[in-house]
């Protein structure tokens, strides 16, 4: 018997609604719905109470797409020779063990993996590899990266958009003056380090991300980093902070004006002694950080950005978290038998 998240038997319009929502926006589409064990006998939408054969795959096996205009094919790693301006699809899952798997040398590329997957296998040898290497106006979207010291390392101006990143060292990760990044949509759980980190470069937007059981913070804001935009994250379940901003102490790395807003930060500091102990907290702003902003964010416990200086209005809500759901992860691979696992 299948139910819907609010306790009622499910249709199969819900049903195919549920199933592309749980798989963090990557593209899957329902085959078919049997019922029981006869292909004959299909589900009518119309019927409850009985059990189903759930068969589906993803969107690009499901149906033929067309693809843009001049999209160029993938089934291997490449780090040479991208043309500008081109839509390249990744048509296959591929494993990696080299340096880099795909590493940008030109502008106004897409990457688009729909759903297909990027797995490093030699991070002993190769331990600062990094799954993508982004460069400047680049997109990288609907992958599955795994393995890799950076996930996807980033660049400037570029899009980072529904992406599953699990089981790496470090998700996404932008460096010194990497600006003007939209970050969005992308499932991040399970690395041994930061899901996301911010270094100091401006006005990057990171939002609607689900970011969850990673070994260091949730999401890491750098000495000097301004003008980010950080808001609608749900950040769980993260050993150290769920975010941190870090404070740059002498006037040239004054970490200021980032805007923090709708974000859900709860049952972090998963290694504090006792929990939420000295050291890491559900929000945390070291001392030099200035004007922080935002508002409707939960979390149970802030530190330092809520003193004088910061705009932290009364609609930030701490210890709410009980009221939140608990979790769950995406598992990864996409392939065969998708299930969910709550924390």
């Amino acid at each position: 018997q299948v139910m819907t998240p609010t306790g009622q038997e499910a249709t199969l319009a819900e049903l195919s609604f549920e199933i592309l929502a749980r798989r963090g926006d990557i593209p899957f589409e329902l085959v078919d719905l049997r019922m029981g064990v006869n292909p004959d006998d299909y589900i009518d939408p119309d019927q409850q109470g009985q059990t189903f054969t759930f068969n589906y795959e993803r969107a690009s096996q499901a149906e033929e797409h067309v693809l843009p205009d001049g999209a160029i094919l993938l089934s291997d790693c490449k780090t040479i020779d991208w043309q500008e301006d081109t839509y390249y699809v990744l048509e296959e899952d591929i494993n990696s063990a080299e340096q880099d798997c795909m590493y940008f040398d030109a502008q106004h590329i897409t990457l688009d993996c729909q759903g297909n997957s990027i797995t490093g296998t030699d991070l002993e040898t190769y331990q600062n590899n990094n799954g993508v290497v982004m460069y400047i106006n680049n997109t990288v979207q609907n992958c599955v990266i795994s393995g890799f010291n950076n996930a996807i390392r980033g660049g400037t101006q570029g899009n980072i958009l529904n992406n599953v990143i699990d089981g790496n060292k470090d998700g996404i990760k932008l460096f010194t003056r990497q600006k003007d990044n939209d970050i969005r949509g992308n499932t991040i759980q399970r690395n041994t380090k930061t899901g996301i980190t911010i270094g100091n470069g401006p006005n990057n937007l990171v939002e609607d991300n689900h970011i969850l059981n990673n070994g260091w913070d949730g999401i890491m804001v750098g000495n000097g980093a301004k003008d980010n935009i950080i808001e609608n994250n749900e950040i769980y379940n993260n050993s150290r902070n769920g975010i941190k901003v870090n404070g740059g102490s002498i006037a040239n790395q004054l970490t200021e004006r980032n805007e923090f807003t709708g974000n859900i930060m709860c049952r972090n500091a998963l290694a504090a002694q006792p929990r939420n102990g000295p050291g890491y907290f559900d929000f945390h702003c070291e001392e030099h950080v200035k004007s922080t902003t935002g508002d409707e964010n939960y979390a149970d416990d802030v530190v330092g950005c809520t003193r004088q200086g910061h705009e932290w209005p009364a609609q930030n809500e701490l210890s709410r978290c009980a009221d939140i759901p608990v979790p769950c992860e995406l598992i990864v691979p996409l392939h065969g038998s998708v299930t969910d696992e709550c924390t």
